[in-house]
């Protein structure tokens, strides 16, 4: 499974990110980090930016 894959199930089980994310008023990074352990995500700076982007890009299609 692809980290974009793994970010969005880790964003169903949060409603209220998923909602923030729909808004545009989360801050990327710090909810990479808070779901990373969730998505499977190594403690890598380069897998949290990889969980940033993936989450801007949700965030665009919820919107």
């Amino acid at each position: 499974m692809t980290i974009a894959a793994r970010t969005r199930e880790a964003v169903r089980a949060r409603p209220a990110l998923r909602t923030a994310l729909a808004a545009d008023a989360v801050n990327y990074t710090a909810a990479a980090r808070l779901i990373a352990t969730d998505a499977a995500v190594d403690a890598d700076d380069d897998d949290h930016e990889a969980v940033a982007a993936a989450l801007r890009r949700y965030a665009d299609e919820l919107r």
